[in-house]
């Protein structure tokens, strides 16, 4: 892997790259925070461009690191240099950089999902080019057959939740009940918002009594994987006792399962002594 330091000038945005609004960074508080990263530690990780016909570099991948760049007044930055690239290689770079970026938001991952598909046939290709689950990529998918004011809020960060939203559009395809529906939800938890939605008539003749069941916590619960140490209604003080309690339990039922193998087998074994 060859890094060259290539004039920041000389660089444009591939119409490939994942994250598509430039000057939407430059309001991006967390770029001002990886300036000043950059300026005292330095860029750990180069941006990766190829070179186009004309002799300009496209961007594929590291637009934040840009930015920042730019920022500080640099005039060059270092930067992976790819011979030649296709359309489908520079999405997959810029998304399999960008897929778990917490700043970036579905919309854009699911619009580069879909060109992925589009490219390489098949979500079982793009799973093996991204190392993306064809589960994750079915739900990004979905997102894209929502209403598109949600899929505004979406890439706004005002709707959030994506796999109740992606269970929202497959559910329903009508729009205004989507629209619907989600100004009903969205204040609820996800664990919440998938129920209503799994329980909803088609026609929504239960969504108002869905909400008024959910406001007064019918649909609220925990799952416990280690109790009593992670259940939170049981009291602090009282888990230590409550784990004796179970254990002291669990201990009589296998005493019952042995002493009932042991009757077993001696009847059995008389049984078996009378037929002689």
């Amino acid at each position: 892997m060859i890094v060259n330091e290539i004039p920041i000038k000389d660089i444009d945005i591939s119409e490939f790259n994942t994250r598509k609004n430039l000057e939407d960074g430059q309001f991006d508080s967390s770029i001002e925070d990886l300036a000043q990263s950059i300026k005292k530690q330095g860029l750990l990780q180069p941006i990766t461009v190829f070179q186009k016909s004309d002799g300009r570099y496209s961007l594929v991948a590291g637009q934040r690191r840009l930015l920042a760049y730019q920022k500080l007044g640099r005039p060059a930055i270092p930067a992976i240099v790819r011979d030649s690239m296709n359309g489908a290689d520079a999405t997959a770079v810029s998304l399999v950089e960008n897929i778990h970026r917490a700043d970036m938001n579905p919309r854009d991952k699911a619009i580069a999902f879909k060109a992925l598909v589009g490219t390489f046939g098949d979500m079982q290709s793009v799973s093996r080019e991204t190392g993306v689950g064809v589960q994750t990529i079915q739900k990004y998918l979905k997102l894209l057959d929502l209403a598109p004011e949600l899929q505004e809020r979406l890439a706004a960060g005002e709707a959030k939740n994506t796999e109740a939203l992606a269970r929202l559009a497959q559910r329903f395809d009508d729009s205004e009940k989507q629209i619907e529906v989600w100004d009903r939800i969205s204040g609820f938890t996800q664990n919440v918002q998938e129920t209503i939605i799994k329980r909803l008539d088609p026609e929504l003749e239960n969504l108002d009594e869905l909400v008024d069941q959910a406001a007064e916590g019918a649909f609220d619960y925990h799952v416990v994987h280690n109790c009593p140490f992670d259940c939170p209604t049981i009291p602090e003080p009282l888990k230590m006792q409550v784990s004796s309690l179970i254990e002291t339990f669990q201990a009589q039922l296998v005493k019952r399962e042995v002493q009932k193998k042991l009757g077993e087998d001696a009847k059995g074994s008389r049984q078996r002594r009378s037929r002689r």
